[in-house]
């Protein structure tokens, strides 16, 4: 036993090492992301795009755009992507991309720093062990997105269904440490609607939330970007504390569009 205790309390010293560099390295890593100059591209180029297929991009002021190209510029040099059962598509990289620079817009980050690689696939996709078709996931590999569900996400946004924000709302909240340490807000937030779905009430939330409170974050988010005047008239603390957690506010962004 006192054997096992002298190797225990020699080896914490060293795991308390290795945490730290590791911190420290994602943090030099993550300043070198997004810092780093743009390489051969030219952002002015995602304007048209980005004008035509992002309804938030295009509710943004002319200087915000302009950011936001900057952060997308930054983020796809930052990130692989892979295609599987398709060709590359450079227009697919820019489009999901600019799902992530969206979620964090408000935030001082904004790579993904926990992943190198998106994984986007043509179409839905089975997974082994499962009985059901996937249009994405997260895991320590990489995010999975399916192309044809990414793009009906954006094609109506009014549903609160958007692939592109589900998957990276759980990219985010598992690997970003930004908002996985305010992440506990939103489940003490989230709790009382969370147990209120699973036991089949109604709410402008759609009923996979009750799958898990990681699947009711992702959900949120959505209605969040899609449904925001909805979302803060039936579940008022909960959207506050989404705008706190994101440092935006859909509706602000809304009115002052419309001015």
């Amino acid at each position: 036993m006192a054997v096992f205790l002298t190797i225990f309390s020699g080896l914490v010293p060293l795991v308390i090492l290795l945490w730290q560099w590791d911190t420290l390295y994602r943090g030099v890593r993550r300043w070198s992301r997004e810092r780093a100059p743009v390489s051969g591209t030219d952002m002015a180029d995602f304007h048209q795009l980005l004008l035509e297929n992002n309804p938030y991009y295009a509710l943004l002021p002319d200087n915000e755009r302009v950011r936001f190209r900057e952060r997308l510029g930054r983020f796809l040099d930052a990130i692989e992507f892979r295609f599987v059962g398709m060709p590359v598509n450079r227009n697919a990289e820019i489009l999901i991309g600019s799902a992530a620079i969206q979620l964090t817009f408000g935030l001082e980050h904004f790579t993904l720093d926990h992943f190198e690689t998106i994984f986007v696939v043509r179409t839905a996709y089975r997974l082994p062990g499962y009985q059901r078709d996937f249009a994405g996931h997260v895991n320590r590999m990489g995010i999975y997105i399916s192309w044809d569900h990414f793009l009906k996400g954006y094609r109506d946004y009014t549903d609160a269904d958007n692939l592109g924000m589900h998957e990276m709302a759980h990219a985010f909240s598992i690997g970003d440490d930004e908002i996985s340490q305010k992440y506990q807000s939103f489940r003490i937030a989230a709790l009382p609607l969370f147990q209120k779905i699973r036991a089949g009430g109604s709410s402008v939330l759609n009923p996979y939330a009750a799958s898990s409170m990681q699947e009711c974050w992702a959900v949120a988010v959505e209605t969040f970007f899609e449904q925001p005047r909805q979302l803060k008239a039936e579940e008022p603390n909960l959207y506050q504390t989404l705008v706190d957690l994101l440092q935006q506010d859909p509706i602000v962004l809304l009115e002052n569009a419309n001015r």
